[in-house]
């Protein structure tokens, strides 16, 4: 996993070839709601369309910091942006 912000984005990045990560969390800047803008999971990138990107995320508090939670496929790189 690698996941780092740049330009107000969020980028995500799974690189294991088998194992997708379920109700992964982690840190993000700013509190807000966030929507993926961009997922290599995509059909017209080749993918298998497992990655709703209808969804908008919401931040939460944990141990005093904003953090998300969403679904990370293998072999996915997703970008999110806040709404």
């Amino acid at each position: 996993m690698l996941i780092f912000e740049r330009g107000g984005l969020i980028f995500i990045f799974n690189f294991h070839v088998s194992s997708s990560i379920f109700d992964y969390r982690f840190f993000v800047p700013q509190p807000g709601r966030y929507r993926i803008i961009l997922t290599s999971d995509a059909a017209q990138f080749g993918g298998f369309q497992r990655v709703d990107d209808s969804i908008i995320y919401e931040t939460f508090q944990e141990d005093e910091v904003n953090k998300l939670s969403l679904y990370v496929t293998n072999r996915t790189a997703l970008v999110l942006a806040r709404v």
